[in-house]
């Protein structure tokens, strides 16, 4: 049930079940639930509570992260190295680290991250089209355009009236 609401996007449902619970997965929900309604700080509460239980549970650096760069934290940097330290095989934490430095001013150290990411889900669209930003910031126009096309080819997005491959 509790996975319905967040799926939904009944977040306040959501946390008014789950209530005062302590219960591991309750916390996550709750904190899922708080990040997706903008509630960064009590989010950002949560995550903290579940990392002093258990530090080696990469999620929840990562999420913990996602609070921190949207209330403006320049220290979010460190959650996402850490989530990638203990889980350096799930893209999604790659992306999103690659997404605050470029944020950050370390575009080369995105295209670094993002190109992991891609290593390691090359079905990723997203992560493509991201890496193409990155590369097309720096002017890297071809390497960017040929992220972007691989990208479209990825989703099935076909341009009309466009021969992408002309240069």
């Amino acid at each position: 049930m509790k996975k319905e609401l967040l799926q939904e996007g009944k977040y306040k449902e959501l946390i008014d079940l789950i209530g005062d619970s302590l219960n591991a997965e309750d916390l996550e929900f709750k904190a899922y639930a708080m990040q997706k309604s903008g509630k960064f700080e009590e989010a950002m509460v949560v995550w903290n509570q579940l990392i002093a239980r258990k530090e080696t549970v990469a999620s929840y650096y990562n999420e913990r992260g996602v609070c921190k760069f949207n209330l403006r934290f320049k220290h979010s940097l460190q959650d996402f190295d850490q989530a990638v330290k203990l889980d350096g095989n799930n893209p999604y934490f790659w992306a999103c680290r690659a997404y605050v430095k470029d944020k950050l001013g370390d575009t080369e150290g995105a295209i670094s991250d993002y190109e992991k990411a891609h290593q390691l889900d090359p079905e990723d669209a997203t992560i493509l089209n991201n890496l193409g930003l990155a590369e097309q910031k720096l002017g890297y126009t071809a390497k960017a355009r040929q992220q972007f096309q691989k990208s479209n080819d990825l989703i099935g997005f076909k341009e009309e009236g466009l021969d992408v491959h002309a240069a």
